[in-house]
């Protein structure tokens, strides 16, 4: 499968994106290394398939996301070493939403 055909946003969105959200939520809980490992195995997968040749050409809010990944699962790196509470949940509001506004820019722009 190509990175170049119809349906870029859905395969960011479905490759990239969720599963960060994801790998966040288990590093949080204490499964770092599943967590981390996950995020890991998904990039690496969507740089194997080409999902990143055409990152240059990505709206915005699509980088922003793509940039956050690295950063949210830092935070659940972190979070793993305190209590878990609540307010740990206040990252995953906001990636799901760069994830809603990032996968709709980006099927706006490739997928037609």
């Amino acid at each position: 499968m190509s990175a170049n055909s119809d349906g870029i946003g859905r395969l960011v969105g479905n490759i990239v994106f969720t599963p960060t959200g994801i790998a966040y939520v288990l590093t949080m809980l204490g499964f770092v290394t599943a967590g981390v490992g996950l995020y890991l195995i998904f990039v690496a997968g969507a740089f194997k398939i080409g999902l990143f040749d055409r990152v240059r050409e990505w709206p915005t809010i699509s980088l922003v996301t793509l940039i956050a990944g690295p950063i949210l699962i830092a935070a659940g790196c972190y979070f793993s070493t305190i209590q878990t509470d609540y307010y740990m949940l206040i990252p995953t509001f906001i990636y799901t939403l760069l994830i809603i506004c990032g996968y709709r820019a980006l099927a706006a722009k490739f997928d037609g």
